[in-house]
């Protein structure tokens, strides 16, 4: 069973609350021509540290600042090493997500938000206690930004659980596993 979701253009919410245990994210077909224009220039930027929500909060839209300052057709790849990792509630001003977009990308500038390539230590995000009600992932400007390699987690039960099938341009697919609402 497939369920379109509809956005509503202002303020986007990814809201994985409390929905999924696991939402696995897998990148895209030809990602690096998500906006039809080839990239044509590239840079890899590497996670500092281990991943916390404020690490990650604070290298992520550092990245979107360094990516604004590039010109168009830049894609940008933040790396987060593998292994498994336990967020808090993000505290960060009115921040709605424990991953919080908080800066717009500019033009045709792409951010990909990219966990471990490697199989037998894949990255693994899991939403703890503190950030149960939370959504997983919250952006204002969700605009030019891809997640890849990543599995999203929480540590306490959850109403249901999908796989991502599908996104395109004004709705993401979620594949609902059998026994979930």
């Amino acid at each position: 069973m497939f369920k379109k979701i509809k956005f509503v253009p202002m303020a986007v919410v990814l809201s994985l609350l409390p929905l999924p245990t696991l939402v696995q994210a897998t990148p895209l077909k030809n990602n690096e021509n998500t906006l039809n224009n080839v990239q044509s220039n590239i840079i890899n930027m590497y996670l500092k540290d281990s991943i916390t929500t404020n690490n990650l909060y604070d290298q992520i839209n550092n990245a979107i600042t360094t990516l604004n300052k590039e010109s168009d057709n830049t894609k940008l790849i933040l790396h987060l090493p593998g292994g498994t990792y336990y967020l808090d509630k993000n505290s960060h001003g009115r921040a709605l997500g424990i991953i919080q977009i908080g800066s717009a990308i500019n033009g045709t500038r792409i951010l990909e938000i990219q966990g471990s390539t490697n199989k037998r230590n894949p990255t693994k995000l899991y939403a703890n206690e503190s950030a149960y009600w939370q959504s997983f992932i919250f952006g204002s400007y969700p605009k030019n930004i891809t997640f890849s390699y990543l599995s999203f987690y929480r540590t306490e039960k959850t109403m249901s659980e999908g796989i991502i099938t599908n996104v395109a341009k004004g709705y993401i697919d979620i594949k609902l596993l059998d026994g979930f609402p």
